[in-house]
C-alpha cells in the first residue's frame, strides 16, 4: 500500500469520524431527555425530571445461539474502533434508551481481569471466558497497569479519540468494576472457596487485586487529560461488587471487606 493510498483512507476515516460526530451532537441537541448526561447530573442535584432515562437491553441470547458460531472481529485500527463506537451511538434512541456526548474504554466488565490473563469472549459481549488457578495468578504477581492486558489499546483508542473528536467529546473511564467482582471473575467458583480453604493465599491475592485495582486508576486519567476527561462523579468514583450478592454477611466481612 502506498503512502498516498495510506492517506487517502486515513482521511476517510477522519471524515466518517466527524461526520458520525456532529450526528451524535444534533441527536442530543434535538432529545435532551435522551441525554445520559444530563439526566445523570440531576440525579445527582436531587431534581426531578419528567422523564425518566433508564437502559434497557440485552446480552446475546445464549440459549437461541446468537453470535456462538459467529467468527472473531478481526483485528481493527484505533480509527475504526472510533469510528464503530460512534457510528452506534445513537442507535439506542429508537428504543428511548439514554445516549451520551461521550464515549468510554476498554471491553465491559472484563476490562482489568484481562490483565490478569483472562481471555474475552467477542462472541459474547467480551464477557469474560474461563478462569485461572489461584496458585497460577499468585505466581504471575502483579499485572502492569500500563502495559498489561487492554491497557495499550486503550490508550491508542484515548490517542484516536483525542485527535479526531470536537472537544465537547468526552472520555470517561473504562468499567473498572471492585476488587471481590475482580477476584470472581479471575479465579471463577474458586473466589468462594480459597477464602474458607486457603485464607493466606486469598489474602495475598486480594491484595493483589485491590492493588492493581487502584493502580489501574493512575494512568487513563493522565492519557486522558483533564481537558477530555469526563468529570461526572459516575464515571471517576464507581466500585461494582455485585458479586457480594452470592456470600453471606459475615463472608463479606470476613473475607472481603478488608
Amino acid at each position: 500500500m502506498t503512502t498516498s493510498h495510506k492517506r487517502i483512507q486515513t482521511m476517510s476515516i477522519a471524515a466518517k469520524i466527524s461526520e458520525a460526530a456532529g450526528a451524535l451532537q444534533a441527536e442530543l441537541k434535538a432529545h435532551p431527555e435522551c441525554d445520559g448526561g444530563l439526566a445523570a447530573q440531576a440525579a445527582l442535584e436531587g431534581r426531578p425530571r419528567r422523564h425518566a432515562a433508564f437502559y434497557l437491553g440485552r446480552f446475546p441470547d445464549i440459549e437461541a445461539g446468537e453470535g456462538r458460531h459467529a467468527p472473531p472481529p478481526p483485528p481493527r485500527s484505533p480509527e475504526e474502533r472510533l469510528y464503530d463506537r460512534l457510528a452506534g451511538a445513537t442507535g439506542s434512541i429508537r428504543m428511548l434508551n439514554p445516549i451520551h456526548s461521550g464515549g468510554g474504554l476498554g471491553k465491559g466488565t472484563g476490562t482489568l481481569p484481562a490483565s490478569f490473563g483472562i481471555r474475552l469472549n467477542p462472541e459474547l459481549g467480551f464477557t469474560p471466558d474461563g478462569s485461572r488457578p489461584l496458585d497460577d495468578v499468585l505466581r504471575d504477581g502483579l499485572p502492569d497497569p500500563e502495559t498489561s492486558g487492554l491497557f495499550p489499546e486503550m490508550r491508542e483508542d484515548i490517542a484516536a479519540i483525542k485527535a479526531l473528536t470536537p472537544p465537547w467529546y468526552k472520555i470517561s473511564l473504562p468499567d473498572m468494576q471492585g476488587p471481590f467482582n475482580i477476584a470472581h471473575m479471575v479465579l471463577g467458583d474458586e473466589a468462594f472457596i480459597a477464602p474458607v480453604v486457603e485464607p493466606e493465599k486469598w489474602r495475598a491475592f486480594m491484595n493483589l487485586v485491590t492493588e492493581f485495582f487502584i493502580q489501574a486508576h493512575r494512568p487513563l486519567p493522565r492519557w486522558i487529560g483533564p481537558e477530555r476527561l469526563n468529570m461526572h462523579p459516575c464515571s471517576l468514583h464507581r466500585i461494582a461488587e455485585c458479586s457480594v450478592n452470592m456470600v453471606s454477611r459475615d463472608f463479606y466481612l470476613e473475607h472481603v471487606l478488608e
